[in-house]
C-alpha cells in the first residue's frame, strides 16, 4: 500500500458507515491531506481543517469541492499533509494501536466474567 499512497496527491474516503478506518491512518502516515465523511469514526483520524476536511456523506457536491479545492492548493495541501504525518507518528503507532485495542478487549472480556491469558511481549501462542 506504500507505493499507492506515494502515489496519491491526497487521500479521500467517502464512507457513510465506519468503525475506526485503518487506511486514513495509513494515508496520514505518508503525509497525505485527508478528506473524510463527516462521521464519527473519521473524526477519530484528524480535525477539520487541520489534518483533514470533512464532508457531509452522500453529498457527491460537497465531495466534489472539497478534492478541487485541495487539488487547487498545494500549499494548503502540503500543510495537512505534515499535520496528518504527526498526528499519525504521536497518536498511530502500531504497537500504541494494539496496546489500545488490547487494553479495550480485556475491559470487555472482565466486565463480562471473562479473562484472555496474558501474553509474554513479542509472543504469539
Amino acid at each position: 500500500m506504500a507505493e499507492l499512497y506515494a502515489l496519491m496527491d491526497l487521500f479521500v474516503l467517502p464512507s457513510w458507515r465506519e468503525g475506526f478506518p485503518r487506511s486514513p491512518m495509513e494515508a496520514a502516515a505518508m503525509e497525505k491531506a485527508l478528506i473524510l465523511s463527516d462521521i464519527p469514526g473519521c473524526h477519530e483520524i484528524g480535525r477539520d481543517g487541520v489534518e483533514a476536511l470533512f464532508v457531509r456523506p452522500r453529498d457527491p457536491s460537497s465531495l466534489a469541492r472539497a478534492i478541487l479545492g485541495l487539488l487547487r492548493d498545494p500549499d494548503r495541501r502540503s500543510r495537512m499533509g505534515a499535520a496528518a504525518r504527526a498526528t499519525a507518528v504521536s497518536r498511530f503507532d502500531e504497537q500504541r494501536v494494539a496496546e489500545t485495542v488490547s487494553v479495550a478487549t480485556r475491559r470487555v472480556l472482565s466486565s463480562r466474567g471473562l479473562a484472555l491469558p496474558s501474553l509474554a511481549k513479542g509472543s504469539l501462542a
